[in-house]
């Protein structure tokens, strides 16, 4: 049951399972995951911000287990996201969703690359010569606005390929049996 239709001992095709469609509720899950993450990352940074002494070994570990426990929480919400775009399952019309997702994702990139470049991204390795826990969340926020931006490319690539099978189904000629 693979793809959605159960399969009967004759090898014929049968009803359409239901079971087999993407519950509303993984959604709120993949966004809850990508919220965790950016949370985490900035928490990372925050973390190396408050010490006094960023460069330290204790802080540099610190926030990189912060910002390595975001950026994973961000890689499989962006990971959960391509598995169900892939899934024909997922939804029927489904082009304006994906399209919204896409949106978001890209919304969400603009904003991470937007709060990095107001941070003056890896100013301390400039000026010290040395990793500062800074530079660390610095890589954390490029990493999970390019994770992000996959994202969306791959959110509009689907909802550009939803809409031209949407608009070829709309555009049928099939006259169905019995000539309606």
């Amino acid at each position: 049951m693979r793809d959605g239709f159960s399969h009967h001992a004759t090898g014929g095709r049968g009803v359409f399972d239901i079971s087999s469609l993407e519950s509303p509720a993984e959604r709120w899950r993949q966004l809850f995951l990508l919220v965790i993450g950016v949370v985490s990352i900035w928490l990372g940074h925050e973390v190396a911000t408050w010490a006094s002494d960023p460069s330290t070994t204790s802080v540099r570990l610190c926030t990189a287990a912060v910002v390595v426990f975001g950026l994973i929480q961000v890689a499989r919400s962006i990971s959960q996201f391509a598995a169900s775009v892939s899934s024909r399952q997922a939804r029927v019309f489904r082009w304006r969703h994906l399209a919204a997702c896409g949106l978001f994702l890209l919304s969400v990139a603009v904003a991470l690359i937007i709060s990095l470049l107001v941070w003056d991204p890896l100013s301390s390795l400039l000026s010290r010569g040395r990793i500062t826990g800074d530079d660390i969340a610095d890589v954390g926020f490029a990493l999970a606005a390019g994770l992000c931006l996959a994202g969306a490319i791959i959110a509009f690539i689907a909802a550009a390929a939803e809409h031209r099978s949407e608009q070829d189904w709309k555009h049928s000629t099939f006259t169905p049996p019995g000539g309606w």
